[in-house]
């Protein structure tokens, strides 16, 4: 009798871990006569917005998957953002023109590191383009924490992403990324060297 109460509580308990996954869309662009997937990751708020409440963030990449010709690489990397849901507190570069905005990062346990990223219009998206590493080589970092092209086969992906921006009126908005397997995304995007 003890026995069956304790397989009875224990079916009863719901599973409430839920892995995040990427989602991966096939994009086509008839006007610029291109096509690329787009993959989606969603976040979620440490420190939420203040402003409004937006559902999640949601880590956005767009590559251009290819053949392993001459290059080790397979792969480009086409673009990427950050989109918040919320207006940022962003400002106008004088030396790019365009409009930037301070971001924190921290990758798995690592040090925090800062960087001055761009704020696509409508100001509620980040883009990873950063003031001093190239678009391709932020998202190698985001994934390997290295921002060159990561050896195949190699196990050191970050599991996660911290990042935090300013609010346009507000404090600073927190987010985490728990990156599940990124090999596929990273060899979509050319991050991924191979072996010849």
């Amino acid at each position: 009798m003890t026995t069956r109460r304790l397989t009875l509580l224990v079916l009863m308990i719901p599973a409430t871990v839920i892995a995040q996954s990427w989602t991966k869309e096939h994009v086509s662009d008839a006007l610029h006569n291109a096509s690329y997937e787009e993959y989606r990751l969603a976040g979620k708020f440490l420190a939420p917005p203040q402003q409004a409440k937006p559902s999640a963030p949601v880590l956005v990449v767009h590559c251009q998957p290819g053949e392993h010709a001459r290059s080790k690489t397979a792969g480009h990397f086409e673009g990427g953002w950050i989109d918040i849901g919320v207006k940022v507190a962003s400002k106008v570069s004088e030396s790019s023109h365009k409009d930037m905005i301070p971001v924190d990062l921290r990758l798995d346990d690592g040090k925090p590191q800062n960087d001055i990223w761009a704020v696509m219009p409508g100001e509620k998206q980040v883009s990873i383009v950063g003031s001093v590493l190239l678009p391709t080589m932020i998202v190698a970092k985001l994934f390997y924490n290295k921002p060159t092209p990561h050896k195949e086969g190699s196990p050191d992906q970050v599991h996660k992403i911290f990042f935090g921006v300013y609010e346009r009126d507000g404090g600073q908005i927190q987010m985490e990324f728990d990156l599940p397997d990124v090999t596929e995304v990273a060899d979509a995007c050319g991050l991924i060297r191979h072996a010849r």
